[in-house]
């Protein structure tokens, strides 16, 4: 019937912004399961993302600063892992806006 065919297994991570609550982050993982968080990254290079997004994330980081952690830590990814791709695609975030950015690798 499924000739071998696996589930195709995602995960996504959803934010955002509310006057009321402030900002928010969430990671869904391939099992359906929602987790809030304050920093996450996905994929085959997040275990070395997360290691470089530890050691410059503070609860009050700019957005200047987050993002360019947030392109370090990538960076440091892909140099570690080939399949971590090519760039980052980001989306900033802020109380009255919002910016998608694509940041080259190489």
């Amino acid at each position: 019937m499924y000739h071998r065919m696996y589930p195709l297994l995602t995960e996504i991570i959803v934010g955002g912004y509310d006057r009321e609550e402030g900002y928010s982050l969430y990671v869904l993982d391939p099992l359906g399961v929602v987790l809030p968080d304050n920093y996450t990254a996905l994929g085959t290079g997040a275990e070395v993302a997360i290691g470089v997004i530890e050691s410059g994330y503070t609860r009050d980081i700019s957005l200047v600063d987050a993002r360019e952690l947030a392109i370090r830590s990538v960076k440091t990814a892909s140099m570690r892992d080939a399949t971590s791709g090519d760039g980052v695609d980001l989306l900033l975030i802020s109380e009255n806006d919002v910016r998608e950015e694509f940041i080259p690798l190489f």
